[in-house]
């Protein structure tokens, strides 16, 4: 910032390269928790740290200015590294190793890499364009990418290991949503918010008729009812169980979705999915206040018993989690919530090396 500031924009660029990956799709996505602690924000309004980054970032696309950063490779080891997943993590360690002077080779289920960033955040948030050039980045310092690899079915960790992988980085990522756990939720016409994104994603026809509802507050809801908007719903209703304030999803995002027409409901939790003759009818829902805090450090949605209404809908899209699908037949030792077991410390599992 104090670079820009001396209008030094190259040096500006080579700090924000300095440090890791990913940079540009930072300067898109990433919900500035930094500005929320800028003590300019005290006096007026935060620095805007992320424009500036995405500002410099765009001149250095036009100028076409290097990475100082990635000129020196680091001596070449003998060591070959596996990661598992393409997203976020898996290109994060792809990076770190390559950088490091290890042979780096990413396996990934998908025909494309990327993950989450490129199947369930919309281009109008991320185009795809950005993303490809940060995994071309990464490619340039010769990590080699395998796709349609899927772990479990195509290969295992021990095949890996016997191929002379010195180690295996597991980043599969949460790909699975969460289910409503309320009656009508197998209805036709009840989607997951991640699987309605990946369909959009790829190209998919997706009918969602005329009146969408979205439940959940957090940024894949925002994000699948923005998408609904753009696929042609007339109505769109956001479904949040808390307040305003308590929404995970940034004020931004939700400023943004209400200005494309997103109504957003506050204080009501889905009771019961409503069809009939094959098509779904509606959503019958529930008022709620917040009461005492609860272990997320947020007030406890509580009902209101007698204050049941019906909303007319005609496809319901359930952002309320995710969750992770643990390779089949690894010997990973799971946690009781079904995710991977890993040290907290140094991220090993039970596996040597992995």
């Amino acid at each position: 910032v104090r670079k820009v500031a001396a209008e030094d924009f190259e040096a500006a660029y080579q700090l924000i390269m300095s440090r890791s990956p990913l940079q540009s799709v930072c300067a898109y996505v990433c919900s500035h928790p930094c500005e929320d602690h800028c003590v300019r924000g005290e006096k007026d309004e935060p620095v805007m740290i992320r424009e500036i980054k995405r500002f410099v970032l765009e001149m250095a696309e036009r100028e076409g200015w290097k990475p100082v950063a990635l000129r020196k490779p680091a001596p070449q080891r003998k060591e070959r590294m596996a990661v598992v997943g393409s997203g976020p993590a898996g290109l994060a360690a792809a990076y770190d190793l390559a950088r490091a002077g290890y042979a780096v080779s990413v396996f990934e289920a998908a025909l494309k890499p990327g993950g989450m960033l490129r199947w369930c955040i919309p281009r109008f948030r991320l185009p795809a364009q950005v993303l490809d050039k940060e995994i071309d980045l990464i490619r340039s310092l010769g990590v080699e990418f395998k796709t349609g690899m899927a772990l479990g079915r195509d290969f295992t960790l021990s095949q890996l290991q016997a191929q002379g992988f010195s180690a295996i980085f597991l980043g599969v990522g949460a790909q699975q949503g969460a289910g409503l756990n309320i009656a009508g939720s197998n209805a036709s016409g009840v989607l997951q918010a991640i699987d309605f994104l990946r369909h959009v994603a790829e190209g998919k026809r997706t009918a969602i008729g005329k009146r969408v509802a979205v439940i959940g507050g957090g940024f894949s809801a925002i994000d699948a009812a923005r998408t609904a908007v753009r696929l042609g719903a007339e109505q769109v209703f956001l479904l949040y169980r808390r307040t305003k304030d308590e929404m995970p999803a940034s004020p931004a995002e939700v400023a943004e979705a209400e200005e494309e027409g997103v109504k957003i409901m506050y204080l009501v939790a889905p009771q019961e999915i409503i069809a009939g003759n094959g098509q779904l009818k509606g959503i019958r829902l529930l008022n709620l206040v917040l009461g005492e805090q609860d272990a997320s450090s947020r007030r406890k949605p509580v009902e209101v018993p007698g204050t049941e209404f019906v909303l007319a809908v005609d496809t319901v899209i359930a952002a309320v989690s995710q969750s992770v699908v643990p390779p089949v037949g690894q010997d990973l030792t799971l946690t009781r919530w079904n995710t991977i077991e890993a040290d907290p410390q140094t991220c090993a599992t039970n596996l040597q090396g992995v």
